[in-house]
């Protein structure tokens, strides 16, 4: 028989008791494993990781970060289409293109992560129709932004 001491009170106990005999404790020389409560928020650049790889399910990375978003993002792009600019100064055009250019990247993340989603949820579904629709979407937006691209440069 082997003593040690209780986790609760300390006094000197058999490693086989149920239950200290000074204090009650169940499994007194047991350890506790403590469980950490440091759960912390993930940070935006996380969470993009976290998307490029495909990590969201399906229909959030297709409705939400395909659609959604870019429809909101690109309001200003549709301003600038509508009113044309060829009356802008220099800097707004040294900004507009800089937005063009995040847009572009943007569109070409959410592009990789609906990719990627497509593809997990062809592998986990017994049904997996919508991955492959989403898959040709985004070669689709692809094709449609290369030539939007050649459009502009040539």
């Amino acid at each position: 028989m082997v003593l040690a001491a209780c986790r609760e009170c300390g006094k000197k106990i058999s490693t086989e008791a149920k239950s200290c005999i000074g204090c009650g404790a169940p499994n007194p020389t047991s350890k506790i494993k403590k469980i950490s409560k440091d759960v912390s928020t993930p940070t935006l650049i996380e969470k993009i990781k976290y998307y490029l790889n495909g990590h969201y399910s399906l229909g959030f990375s297709f409705w939400v970060v395909g659609v959604l978003i870019p429809m909101i993002v690109g309001i200003p792009l549709i301003y600038f289409t509508i009113t044309g600019v060829d009356n802008v100064t220099d800097f707004a055009a040294f900004i507009l293109i800089g937005y063009v250019l995040f847009y572009y990247i943007f569109i070409m993340g959410a592009i990789i992560g609906q990719w990627r989603s497509a593809g997990f949820y062809i592998q986990e579904n017994k049904t997996p129709i919508w991955g492959y629709v989403v898959k040709v979407l985004c070669v689709l937006t692809v094709l449609s932004l290369v030539i939007q691209l050649l459009k502009i440069f040539l």
